[in-house]
C-alpha cells in the first residue's frame, strides 16, 4: 500500500500531464516510473518453518539388575583332631589331604595319603594323638574293597594299616602294612608305649603287640581256628590287662557268635569271661569295679546302644540298659 504523500504527488502530476494535453502512449511509461518508485520496497517475511516433533533424546533410565547372591554353604571337615594340649588340629576338606594347622590357623604341616594299592573310594583318617604332642597316628579305609577274606562283610574292623607322623620332622612312618583285601583291628594303650593289632586275614589269627619306641615285635595270643577274627580292645586302668572280644561264624555265614575275653599281660594267660554271646559287644571303660560293653550291632536301628556292664567282682557279665529305637 503507497503512503499518503507518494499518492499526493502521483495525483498532482497525472493532472499536470492532463493539462499538457499528453496522449496516452506517453503517459504509461512516466505512470509506471512513478508506481515503482512510490510502490514500499517489500521485505519478504519469513515463512515459520513447521519442525518435526523432537525425538525423545533423553538417556534412557538405567535399569538395576540385582544378580542373585551365590549360595555359601559351610565347609565341611572330615577326619577332625585335636592334640591333647588344645593348641593344634589336623583336618581334611577330603577325606585324603590333610592339614595340621595352630590355633591361630597357621598351617604346619600338609599331609597327603598315597593310595599305594589303588583302592576304588580310599580314605585316610587321624585316630590317636600321642600326649607328648609328638606323633599323630593315621589309619586308612579302602571303601568298597573293606571285605573280609574269610566272609561276606566285615566284622571287628578298625582300618586298613597304621601310619606315624612325626610333627617335628615331617616324616611318615608305615607301623603296620596296607592291605588289600583285609583289614586290622588295633589300640594304642592309654601311655602311648605299645599298638596292640590283629590281622583279620590271618588263620589263625593272632593279637600282637609292637612296642612305638623300639619297634619290636611279639605275639601275645593265638585264637583258635575257629575264630574268624579278634577285636575290640579294651586296657584295664593299670594297663596289666586287656580285654577282647573274638568272632567265629557258621558255615552258612548265617550267624555269629562272640566271646570275650581277658588276657593277663604279664603271664598271658586268657581266661573267657562270657561266650557264645549273639550280641556283638564292643568295649566302653573300665573301672575298678566293673566293665561297660555297648552292643554296636544295629547302629541303623537304634539311636542309643544298649550297654552290658562285666562285674569284676563277680565275673557275671548282664545288660544295664536297653537300646533306644531311632525316632
Amino acid at each position: 500500500m503507497m503512503s499518503l504523500s507518494c499518492t499526493v504527488w502521483l495525483k498532482s502530476s497525472w493532472l499536470f500531464l492532463a493539462k499538457q494535453n499528453m496522449k496516452i502512449q506517453k503517459l504509461i511509461p512516466f505512470l509506471m516510473f512513478i508506481l515503482i518508485s512510490c510502490s514500499k520496497s517489500a521485505t519478504p517475511v519469513p515463512v515459520p518453518t513447521k519442525l518435526p516433533s523432537p525425538t525423545n533424546t533423553s538417556a534412557p533410565k538405567a535399569t538395576l539388575t540385582i544378580a542373585p547372591s551365590p549360595t555359601i554353604y559351610p565347609t565341611q571337615v572330615y577326619g577332625l583332631l585335636t592334640s591333647p594340649d588344645g593348641t593344634k588340629r589336623v583336618q581334611s576338606l577330603d577325606w585324603n589331604n590333610y592339614e595340621i594347622i595352630t590355633a591361630d590357623g597357621n598351617i604346619l604341616w600338609p599331609i597327603s595319603y598315597e593310595n599305594k594299592l589303588g583302592a576304588f573310594e580310599p580314605a585316610w583318617h587321624p585316630f590317636y594323638w600321642s600326649t607328648d604332642e609328638k606323633y599323630i597316628y593315621f589309619t586308612c579305609y579302602h571303601g568298597p574293597d573293606d571285605g573280609s577274606t574269610k566272609f561276606f562283610g566285615n566284622d571287628l574292623k578298625d582300618g586298613d594299616c597304621v601310619y606315624r607322623f612325626d610333627i617335628e620332622t615331617g616324616k611318615l612312618v608305615e607301623l603296620i602294612p596296607e592291605i588289600l583285601p583285609g583289614y586290622y583291628a588295633f589300640t594304642i594303650s592309654p601311655d602311648g608305649n605299645q599298638l596292640l593289632y590283629s590281622n583279620q586275614t590271618e588263620t589263625p589269627v593272632k593279637l600282637k603287640s609292637l612296642d612305638l619306641n623300639t619297634q619290636t615285635e611279639k605275639t601275645l595270643f593265638t585264637a583258635d581256628e575257629k575264630f574268624a577274627e579278634i577285636g575290640s580292645f579294651g586296657w584295664s586302668p593299670k594297663m596289666d590287662k586287656l580285654v577282647f572280644v573274638e568272632m567265629k561264624i557258621t558255615a552258612g555265614e548265617t550267624d555269629r557268635f562272640y566271646t570275650i575275653f581277658m588276657l593277663d599281660l604279664k603271664s598271658l594267660s586268657a581266661k573267657i569271661i562270657a561266650e557264645n554271646l549273639t550280641e556283638r559287644l564292643r568295649f566302653d571303660s573300665w573301672n575298678e569295679q566293673q566293665i561297660l560293653f555297648r552292643d554296636s550291632y544295629h547302629e541303623s536301628v537304634y539311636q542309643e546302644d544298649a550297654i552290658w556292664v562285666l562285674n569284676l567282682e563277680s565275673q557275671v557279665l548282664s545288660p544295664l540298659a536297653t537300646a533306644t529305637p531311632k525316632p
